[in-house]
C-alpha cells in the first residue's frame, strides 16, 4: 500500500472521546513499508483530531495532505516527516493558546529538509505558523484563502531563500498586501498572480519596472488582466534598454476557456516581439 486517503466528519467530542479506528494508538500502518502518500480531511471539530495518535510511519512519507487540522497537532506530525517533499495543509483557527505554543516552537522550528512544495491555507496568523517551520529547500509556495494584512517576518523568510515559484492564484490580498507579499522575492522566476479581480496599476508598474521581482520570466494571470500584463512587458522592455541589457523571455499563461484576444492586444504583442522580446503566450 502506497496511498491512504481518509475523509470524514468529527462532532464536538473531546480528543479523548475519539478513536478513529477503535484501537487506541494504531500500529497497523507500521507494516506498510511502501506507504508514501497520506491524506486526512475532516469537517466539524478539528481540535479533536490528534492524527499523531495513529502512529503512522510519518518518517517515510513523501506527500502529506492534511485538511482542517489543529496547528499544534500538525507540527507534531511534521516534526517526524523528515523525507517529506510535498505538503498541502489547511490549518484551523489559531486561538490564544495556540499562539503561545507556536511562539515557543518558533524558537526551535520544525525542520523539513526535503520539502520543495507547500500549499498552505491558514485561517488566521499565517506568519506564526510559518515561523514554526524551517524549509531550506522550498521551491514552490502556494498560499490559499484570505491573507489580508499579512507581513513577512525575518524568521519565515529564511525558509524561502531558494523559492523560484510563487503561486498566488487562489489567494485574496488587498493591493497594499499584494505589494508587500511580492516585495522580498527579487529572485523568483515564476509568478502566478491572483486569478480574480483587476490588478492595480501600482503592482503592474512595479513588476514592469523591475522594482518587484526583476528576475521573473513567467507570469500566470487572469484574462481580465491581459492588457495590464502587456503594459508590464512594455515597461520591462524600456527598463531593460535603459540598463543596457536584454529582456528575458516571458511566458504569459492564461487559464483555459477564456474569451478571444482582441486585435489591439495582438498588435501590441507583435510590437513587443518585433522589439526583440522573446515571448510565448499560452492558454494552458
Amino acid at each position: 500500500m502506497e496511498d491512504i486517503e481518509v475523509h470524514g466528519w468529527v462532532g464536538d467530542q473531546s480528543p479523548a472521546d475519539i478513536d478513529l479506528f477503535g484501537h487506541g494508538q494504531v500500529a497497523a500502518f507500521q507494516g506498510c513499508p511502501k506507504l508514501r502518500r497520506v491524506g486526512f480531511s475532516f469537517d466539524g471539530n478539528p481540535q479533536a483530531m490528534d492524527l499523531h495518535r495513529l502512529n503512522l510511519p510519518w518518517g517515510q512519507l513523501s506527500v502529506l495532505n492534511l485538511g482542517s487540522i489543529n496547528p499544534i497537532f500538525c507540527l507534531n506530525i511534521l516534526r517526524e516527516c523528515i523525507l517529506l517533499q510535498e505538503c498541502n495543509l489547511l490549518i484551523s483557527f489559531i486561538d490564544n493558546a495556540a499562539i503561545d505554543e507556536l511562539t515557543a516552537i518558533s524558537k526551535q522550528p520544525v525542520l523539513l529538509p526535503s520539502l520543495h512544495t507547500l500549499f498552505l491555507w491558514a485561517t488566521n496568523h499565517p506568519t506564526l505558523f510559518l515561523d514554526a517551520l524551517h524549509l531550506p529547500d522550498l521551491r514552490t509556495f502556494c498560499p490559499t484563502g484570505k491573507w489580508d494584512g499579512f507581513r513577512w517576518s525575518s524568521s519565515s523568510l529564511k525558509s524561502f531563500l531558494r523559492l523560484d515559484t510563487l503561486n498566488l492564484a487562489l489567494v485574496k490580498l488587498m493591493e497594499n498586501d499584494l505589494w508587500e507579499f511580492l516585495r522580498p522575492f527579487r529572485w523568483l522566476t515564476t509568478l502566478h498572480l491572483p486569478m480574480t479581480g483587476l490588478l492595480a496599476s501600482t503592482t503592474l508598474q512595479g513588476l514592469g519596472s523591475g522594482m518587484l521581482i526583476p528576475s521573473v520570466t513567467s507570469i500566470n494571470f487572469g484574462q481580465e488582466n491581459i492588457e495590464g500584463l502587456i503594459s508590464l512587458l512594455e515597461e520591462r522592455l524600456i527598463a531593460s534598454r535603459a540598463a543596457g541589457s536584454e529582456i528575458s523571455m516571458f511566458t504569459l499563461v492564461s487559464p483555459g476557456c477564456v474569451r478571444p484576444i482582441g486585435p489591439a492586444v495582438i498588435l501590441r504583442l507583435e510590437a513587443l516581439e518585433a522589439a526583440g522580446v522573446r515571448l510565448k503566450f499560452s492558454r494552458r
